[in-house]
């Protein structure tokens, strides 16, 4: 009987050790998994969607307004896209690229051609989109209020009112 009652007190001290353990990792792995959460969103691409951009209205705004430190007006290098940087609120990014020009029929007026997530760091983590669709991962550096990229150069609404006025 003693032998029996010492058996039955060690099996439930090992039980009990053994819960409180698992109960410990656990809401130690839980913690870790609300802390990333909270630090960076999961970036998801985009289907391929024209969206209503009126130009004007956010020229507009982003001289008399109070834009976001990245929102802007960029254009590629060879002057082929005119992307326009929104701060977009919709859940599983925080900007979106749209195109304001194109100088081929693959892309519209309105498209999605990029969506970011603003990190920590400084950097903007998301995909490009090329003509076909398909997304390629991109990263760009934030120097400033606007990108470090050799890829957008940000256009000086300022500077070049004519050449806002071909986008309208």
């Amino acid at each position: 009987m003693k032998i029996t009652f010492c058996n039955t007190a060690f099996l439930i001290s090992l039980l009990l050790i053994s819960s409180l353990t698992l109960a410990s990792s656990t809401k130690d792995s839980s913690l870790n998994k609300r802390k990333t959460s909270t630090q960076s969103k999961k970036l998801e691409p985009v289907i391929r969607h024209q969206l209503q951009l009126d130009i004007l209205s956010f020229c507009n705004y982003l001289q008399t307004g109070r834009p976001k430190k990245l929102e802007g007006v960029y254009k590629s290098p060879d002057g082929r896209y005119v992307i326009a940087i929104i701060k977009n609120n919709e859940k599983g990014h925080d900007y979106i690229g749209v195109v304001c020009a194109a100088d081929n029929p693959y892309w519209k007026r309105g498209e999605v051609k990029f969506n970011f997530v603003l990190r920590n760091d400084n950097t903007l983590e998301g995909y490009y989109y090329n003509s076909s669709g398909n997304y390629v991962p991109v990263s760009f550096s934030i120097n400033g209020d606007s990108l470090q990229t050799n890829r957008l150069i940000k256009v000086n609404l300022e500077n070049n009112k004519a050449t806002a006025d071909t986008w309208l």
